[in-house]
């Protein structure tokens, strides 16, 4: 991808973002909030509060931890820079921003507990951010095509139902994962321009299954 390319989406992206907090702030978007919650609600059985409960557990920090020390051993320096850098920068911009938009979370059913404001919702930004980073990296560095192909449906499949979780569980409004998905993505691009202006990119590394 060009620079400039680069430079474009993530401004389109952050645009994205204003629009969604606006709408959050002025509360224009809470019906659809409710419609996409009572939508989701309406699958519920045992076996589907299972399976949400445990998805939304992939975005909690002990998951994101344990991926990002597994990654430390066998990921090499430059890229160990880039996925830190990613991760810290998801989680810090997520902490500010609720802080400044203070929103409560959703007065309905909640599946599992937790506190603090609800916009952007940090589990969808770092799931775009960190999967999607490695994503990034299976497509660039994995050579056997059935190899790559099942990893990146599986990084797609895990990150799109974290996403979901979230508003399934009762935890966030829609515009919250809408609003963490896409400035995550917009810092997911930021740091892959940077690294790939600072450090090259990855035309000249290695794949991880040699």
């Amino acid at each position: 991808m060009r620079d400039k390319s680069y430079k474009i989406l993530i401004s389109i992206f952050c645009l994205l973002f204003l629009i969604d907090a606006f709408c959050v702030l002025t509360g224009y978007i809470k019906p659809i909030d409710l419609a996409v919650y009572n939508f989701l609600r309406s699958f519920s059985n045992k076996f589907v509060d299972t399976y949400f409960v445990v998805l939304t557990y992939m975005g909690n920090w002990q998951m994101i931890a344990l991926v990002l020390i597994c990654m430390h051993l066998i990921l090499k320096p430059k890229d160990q820079i880039s996925m830190d850098t990613v991760a810290l920068l998801s989680i810090c911009s997520n902490y500010v921003i609720k802080h400044i938009v203070c929103r409560p979370r959703p007065d309905v059913l909640r599946l599992v507990k937790i506190g603090g404001y609800s916009f952007p919702s940090g589990h969808s930004m770092i799931a775009i951010t960190l999967y999607g980073f490695l994503f990034t990296l299976v497509t660039c560095k994995i050579k056997k095509k059935w190899l790559r192909l099942l990893i990146q449906i599986l990084l797609i499949y895990l990150i799109f139902n974290i996403c979901i979780s979230r508003i399934y569980v009762g935890v966030h409004y829609a515009s919250d994962v809408f609003g963490g998905f896409i400035l995550g993505f917009a810092e997911l691009l930021l740091v892959l321009y940077c690294r790939k202006k600072y450090f090259g990119g990855d035309s000249n590394v290695q794949s991880l299954n040699k």
